[in-house]
């Protein structure tokens, strides 16, 4: 996961899954100046109604966009306002067709987000196991445990790279010696 190197992914990830939550939750309470996303939202959907109703009315209008706001309240800010762009481009004849259209996009832009979280959960799961690994750094086998290892256990450690041929040379060369000494 070389992607991941030198980042805090925790952070990361909260940060992220804070931007995922619904609108009515992310700016609660009345429609001012500081609810960016809702009034951002509003501005799309505002686009989207000048589209299908040019003729409507400014008091219907306004009506309109309040209850559309509400209403995709329950969809995270910046998607419900990058669903409402991309419907921009779809074709609608009538009001009551954009709340379809802005929910059917927005459930493929959600999809993308989960699997953008999950694949942060993994990197993070990953960096974490690295770092456990690293603490627990096994110390090198002494030439007594390689020895009494049957042929093809060492073989697997030889081509996995838990052993080195130095290592097997070194414990079977220290056998040889034991055997002669012993011999002698």
């Amino acid at each position: 996961m070389a992607l991941a190197e030198g980042l805090e992914l925790f952070p990361l990830l909260a940060r992220y899954e804070r931007g995922l939550a619904p609108l009515k939750e992310a700016e609660p309470g009345p429609l001012t100046l500081a609810s960016k996303l809702s009034v951002g939202l509003r501005e799309d959907l505002s686009l989207l109604l000048t589209k299908v109703s040019p003729g409507i009315s400014q008091d219907q209008a306004d009506a309109w966009l309040s209850v559309m706001v509400t209403a995709l309240g329950d969809l995270p800010g910046r998607v419900a306002r990058e669903a409402a762009q991309a419907a921009l481009h779809q074709p609608m004849q009538f009001a009551n067709q954009i709340e379809g259209v802005i929910r059917t996009l927005a459930a493929g832009l959600m999809a993308r987000h989960r699997l953008a979280c999950e694949r942060l959960r993994q990197m993070a799961a990953e960096a974490r196991r690295r770092e456990v690994a690293e603490e627990e750094e096994v110390a090198p086998m002494s030439d007594d445990e390689i020895r009494r290892m049957k042929p093809e256990i060492r073989s697997l450690g030889l081509a996995c790279g838990a052993l080195t041929q130095d290592q097997v040379d070194r414990a079977l060369a220290a056998e040889v010696v034991e055997a002669e000494q012993r011999a002698a």
